[in-house]
């Protein structure tokens, strides 16, 4: 069947209204001892209209109301050392995109928050060190499938329950007058604890599902290093040197070594020099040799799909690679 040329594959309106109200109380109950709480109630009025491409109405109209109360302590240990904690509640509402992607007779649902933190920090002149304990509980939680739509955005669906918790270690040091070294490193669990997996059945044009618990959330490493040294050996030049270490992850949500992406390591040098003329408020050159030390690509992303043919599960997989060693140049101007 033939179509004008000027047939519009979709035609679509969005509205959204987004009103909220906000407090916030801070008391001293010490000189080095203070507590907080704040609440925010949030309201949302979102409907969107039309046809999408594949010629499916997608009128559909959606009310939130979310509240979102925090509250924590600080505690100053002394002029250097400092303790605080965190207790949050917040609301997500689901994206334009999370209604059009959903199957059929699915509605997306709003992903509620429960956030637990700890943390401490000890800061002089010369060492900054920061240590973040957390636990974050989701309700609902919008989490990427490891699909992709028709041009090619990420799908997301909601999981009942799922958590991710962890520590966070932040170390900065400033060696010498003219070098300074970044320290970052995260370890956690991201895990879902039960949700079903839904597999397309090419042989009878429908679905099996799978019942999977406690399974890795997807694009959720573990482990994430990043280090950094910045040598300013005069005013205006910096070399850097950086390390980052993505532990591996999953594609989707089945913890399945079949979509899994590996590991890996890149390293990169950038010499930087900012400067100022009579014509610029600010200028900036720079040369970046990246993932230098390695002559092979790495995959830092893609998208799979799992389904079921001849009664087999099948996986069909794309990949993101990075380049191994290449070279960037650029300059900024700021008038």
């Amino acid at each position: 069947q033939s179509t004008s040329k000027k047939y519009r594959w979709y035609n679509g309106t969005g509205d959204k209204k987004d009103y909220n109200i906000y407090a916030k109380v801070n008391y001293h109950l010490l000189a080095n001892f203070s507590v907080y709480a704040d609440a925010q109630l949030r309201a949302i009025d979102y409907a969107i209209g039309g046809i999408d491409d594949d010629l499916r109405n997608i009128a559909q109209s959606k009310q939130y109301l979310f509240f979102n109360p925090k509250c924590g302590f600080n505690y100053d240990i002394s002029n250097q050392q400092t303790v605080f904690a965190t207790f949050a509640v917040a609301h997500r509402e689901p994206e334009r995109s999370n209604f059009t992607d959903a199957d059929s007779g699915k509605v997306p649902k709003p992903e509620k928050l429960f956030d637990y933190e700890l943390a401490y920090q000890y800061k002089n002149e010369n060492i900054f060190v920061g240590v973040n304990l957390f636990y974050m509980n989701y309700r609902d939680q919008l989490v990427l499938t490891g699909a992709i739509n028709n041009v090619g955005s990420p799908i997301m669906t909601n999981v009942e329950n799922s958590f991710r918790r962890g520590i966070e270690f932040e170390f900065g040091m400033n060696i010498a007058k003219n070098l300074v070294w970044n320290f970052n490193f995260t370890t956690s669990q991201n895990k879902i604890k039960e949700f079903v997996a839904y597999f397309d059945d090419w042989d009878t044009w429908g679905q099996r599902d799978t019942i999977l618990k406690n399974t890795d959330i997807s694009y959720s490493p573990n482990n994430i290093l990043s280090n950094q040294f910045i040598y300013s050996p005069f005013k205006g030049l910096k070399l850097i040197l950086q390390t980052k270490f993505v532990d591996k992850q999953y594609l989707d949500n089945t913890q399945n070594p079949e979509t899994m992406l590996n590991s890996y390591l890149v390293n990169n040098f950038i010499v930087e020099y900012n400067f100022k003329t009579k014509w610029a408020k600010e200028c900036k050159v720079q040369i970046a040799a990246n993932n230098f030390l390695n002559d092979k690509v790495y995959i830092s992303n893609g998208w799979a799909y799992t389904y079921y043919y001849l009664n087999k599960k099948q996986y069909d997989i794309a990949y993101y690679p990075q380049a191994p060693f290449h070279v960037n140049a650029g300059i900024s101007i700021k008038f």
